[in-house]
């Protein structure tokens, strides 16, 4: 059975090509987050930008880890 998005640990999501949102203390399971609450750009979702660095339309939110 997959596992849901809080139970990857960074490296078996980066191994398994999870996307770094799924790590994201901000992201919801609808494709949003707090910095995009539309729709996460592919950009950051689908080809890996390095949401640490700021994005534009972010409003200076940024990828927070899960804790």
């Amino acid at each position: 059975m997959a596992k849901g998005p809080d139970e990857y640990t960074e490296v078996e999501a980066i191994r398994e090509g999870v996307p770094s949102c799924a790590l994201c203390a901000r992201y919801e399971l609808d494709g949003t987050c707090l910095a995009f609450p539309l729709s996460i750009p592919d950009e950051i979702i689908l080809y890996g930008f390095d949401h640490t660095k700021p994005f534009k339309g972010d409003g200076g939110i940024r990828f927070e880890p899960r804790r």
